[in-house]
């Protein structure tokens, strides 16, 4: 049996077409960037007051997905932790401390209103973030005790939060 050049040759030319093919499709797959989708519910509430002549601003960050944080400031101080539930069935109770003295934040929220539609885009930590959802306003009536002294707190932000993240690799 002879085998004829022609032959050899096309068969070489096949070969070289499927392995040249073969590692661009490897590769392209190899580079497309990774995403993850989650679903994220929980609140945000954001407040500020005086309390002894000082000013407060408050943050109090639940989230089903990742830690939930209580931030208290008082005047030039501040501390922050994670909590376990911050908001539960309406009611508000947090506490850090600020040196010596537990900054606490206690009272009610509740939801008001018609959700409102969200989609948020941005680029952050080396990723892109689309964020789609609803938040739904909450009513809320917090204070906030410090060192012996107790103010009623003011609430601009505060909103109940389901949002699909997904978020994709920026390459």
């Amino acid at each position: 049996m002879s085998i004829r050049p022609a032959t050899v040759a096309g068969a070489l030319l096949a070969a070289s077409a499927t392995l040249t093919i073969v590692p661009t499709t490897i590769s392209a797959a190899a580079a497309a960037p990774a995403s993850t989708t989650s679903v994220e519910k929980g609140v945000v509430i954001e407040c500020s007051g005086r309390v002894g002549g000082q000013p407060v601003y408050v943050s109090l960050y639940e989230n089903s997905r990742y830690v939930n944080v209580v931030q208290v400031n008082v005047g030039d101080d501040g501390a922050s932790r994670q909590a376990r539930d911050i908001v539960r069935a309406g009611r508000v109770r947090a506490a850090v401390r600020i040196g010596d003295t537990t900054a606490r934040v206690t009272g009610a929220v509740r939801v008001t209103g018609r959700p409102t539609r969200v989609h948020e885009v941005q680029d952050d930590a080396g990723q892109h973030i689309v964020s789609d959802g609803t938040h739904r306003a909450l009513s809320t009536r917090l204070r906030l005790s410090f060192g012996g002294d107790v103010t009623r707190l003011t609430c601009d932000n505060a909103f109940r939060y389901r949002l699909r993240v997904t978020k994709t690799d920026v390459v």
